[in-house]
């Protein structure tokens, strides 16, 4: 789930997939 992934420290991991569910 998103939320798992919201979970990671890393903010910029996150910005990276919100992208990929994008295209």
């Amino acid at each position: 789930e998103v939320a798992e992934y919201i979970d990671e420290p890393e903010p910029e991991a996150n910005r990276r997939y919100s992208s990929s569910s994008d295209q």
